[in-house]
């Protein structure tokens, strides 16, 4: 990873049971940030906590290892569409972004999804998906 990640914004959301969830995780002040309505698409963000210098690190590790920012801008399975979309924008401090989506189920998912999920749990302290 050639340049500094500044903030992430990761949202989720399922069609059939109307659930939004969104987070961002701001490195430049190693904040955590959510929304706490999940029926609400455009529910504000509240602070969650701040993050360790430690688990900020490990994340960055992790992302240059399991080749985070090098995620194609769509994942796409038709064959199986259950709903769960997702979406994770990376702003970078050069002001330039990165966006990554899946659609129809995320049955399509980049290489390494498990483990990056595991490592923004980790950095987070919580499960993505509740």
């Amino acid at each position: 990873m050639n340049k500094d990640i500044e903030e992430i914004f990761i949202s989720f959301n399922n069609r059939n049971v109307f659930y939004f969830k969104t987070y961002k995780i701001d490195f430049k002040n190693n904040a955590l940030w959510t929304t706490n309505d999940t029926k609400d698409r455009n529910a504000p963000l509240v602070f969650v906590k701040n993050i360790d210098n430690k688990h900020i690190d490990d994340f960055i590790d992790n992302s240059k290892k399991y080749g985070f920012t090098s995620w194609k801008a769509y994942y796409e399975d038709n064959s199986i569409c259950d709903g769960t979309d997702w979406r994770i924008t990376v702003r970078f401090s050069d002001a330039t972004s990165q966006f990554s989506t899946g659609t129809c189920g995320g049955h399509n998912n980049p290489e390494n999804w498990d483990k990056m999920v595991a490592a923004f749990e980790d950095l987070m302290g919580k499960d993505m998906w509740g």
